[in-house]
Parts: structure tokens; C-alpha cells; sequence
């Protein structure tokens, strides 16, 4: 009787960190200046592309968590989701992601992606 109750307590104490401790986080990182937010869609450029010349860099945002969530909330197509959208709340309509890593079975459950945001006038 004595384990059951005690495997219970532990039951309930780790209970809450399965929704507490594992979930997403959604960070603007640095933000050099920000303009109205922004309405279209937001270009998304790969590692190591290069952004037109009389681009604007407004900051970097970054997506990830660090530790196991359930992988429907962080799969590639849910953090560039994640990524454009606090782009265009910063005013910015382009991101060129500076850091990229893939979900692993000894970090994290998923992508986990850094990237600078940027204004492209519509001239360019």
C-alpha cells in the first residue's frame, strides 16, 4: 500500500511538467526596429541565402522548445508558421533562417529554427 501511494505522488508531481515544462517557446531575440505590422506573406529564404541589396534588417526571432512536445505543434511547416508570424508582427515581410535543427531523440522532439527578419521595400 505504502508504494502505491507513493508512486502516485510522483505521479502527480511530474504530471503538470508534461504541460508545463515541454512546451514551445516563440521568442523575438533582438530587435533592431520595428515597423507596422505587416499583412502579406512573408518570404521565407533558406541557410546561408542572400537578401536583396536596400533590405532593412528589423531583428531575429527564434522557435523551438527544449524538451518533448507533442510533434503536431512543432513539425517544420508549424515553426516557419511560427517564424513568419512574428515576422509580420514586426513589420517584416522576409526571413532568412540563420540556424536550423532537426528534432533528435536526445534534445528535442522539434524543429527548432533562428532566423533574421527583414523589410524588402517593394521596389526591389
Amino acid at each position: 500500500m505504502e508504494r502505491i501511494k507513493r508512486a502516485l505522488f510522483c505521479l502527480c508531481l511530474l504530471f503538470p511538467l508534461l504541460f508545463v515544462g515541454c512546451s514551445g517557446t516563440k521568442k523575438v531575440t533582438n530587435v533592431l526596429t520595428y515597423r507596422t505590422p505587416y499583412n502579406g506573406e512573408v518570404l521565407v529564404k533558406g541557410l546561408g541565402e542572400i537578401v536583396p541589396e536596400g533590405a532593412v534588417l528589423l531583428g531575429s526571432v527564434s522557435v523551438g522548445e527544449g524538451g518533448f512536445t507533442r510533434t503536431k505543434n512543432c513539425t517544420y511547416q508549424a515553426v516557419i508558421a511560427d517564424i513568419r508570424s512574428l515576422a509580420a508582427g514586426m513589420g517584416g515581410n522576409a526571413v532568412v533562417i540563420t540556424k536550423h535543427k532537426e528534432p533528435s531523440v536526445w534534445e528535442s522532439s522539434c524543429h527548432q529554427i533562428s532566423a533574421n527578419v527583414y523589410f524588402i521595400p517593394v521596389n526591389q
